[in-house]
């Protein structure tokens, strides 16, 4: 009870026709040739190219000004309420042998509605999440007001702003009080005024 068969696509241009494209028994189709890619559009001008031992390369192949690529995600859903997702971008390594934590989602970017969406309204944030010990969670957030957020505790080693080749510039919150932590150098506040206010 076998009839595993795999279709083959070979076109020769000054050769013998060789194989470039195949579409196996299980439903996978394969460009079978370094450096090429699927065009699409009336005009080939949106490229998805392979890289060889490197990956994908999404190109406009039309030259001129502000001719560049665009990776639109799109939700179909027709009624975005708050807190639905609009789209995400994840990574992982399901290859991992060791399995458990190594082969869950180890980061990710998603957006994700403020509010319901209506003709004068689509507040989005962006979730920025990473995994440490499990599925990746968020670590900070890019609001539709502009609002970067940490939002969890923090301390000099986690959940905090580092600035410097070495770090030596830290800012965080642990719960109780912020800190601003400078190890190198002299830390300088510069102004024509400069207020230190005690409450909020």
């Amino acid at each position: 009870d076998n009839n595993k068969t795999k279709l083959s696509f070979r076109t020769g241009a000054s050769e013998a026709a060789a194989e470039k494209m195949a579409l196996d028994n299980g439903g996978d189709l394969k460009i079978v040739t370094d450096g090429k890619g699927i065009n699409f559009g009336a005009d080939g001008e949106i490229v998805l190219k392979h890289e060889h031992n490197i990956g994908l390369i999404l190109k406009y192949g039309s030259a001129g000004d502000d001719n560049y690529p665009t990776f639109h995600i799109q939700t179909a859903d027709t009624d975005i309420a708050v807190n639905d997702g609009l789209g995400r971008i994840q990574w992982s390594a399901p290859d991992e042998g060791t399995g458990t934590d190594a082969i869950t989602v180890g980061a990710e970017i998603s957006a994700w509605s403020e509010g319901d969406f209506s003709s004068s309204n689509n507040a989005t944030k962006l979730s920025f999440k990473t995994g440490s010990s499990g599925t990746a969670t968020e670590k900070a957030s890019l609001s539709s007001g502009g609002v970067f957020a940490i939002p969890a505790d923090g301390s000099a080693s986690t959940n905090a702003i580092f600035c410097g080749a070495s770090n030596d510039l830290k800012l965080y919150h642990d719960g109780s009080d912020s800190h601003v932590n400078n190890s190198t150098g002299v830390l300088k506040l510069s102004s024509d005024t400069v207020y230190i206010n005690n409450g909020a």
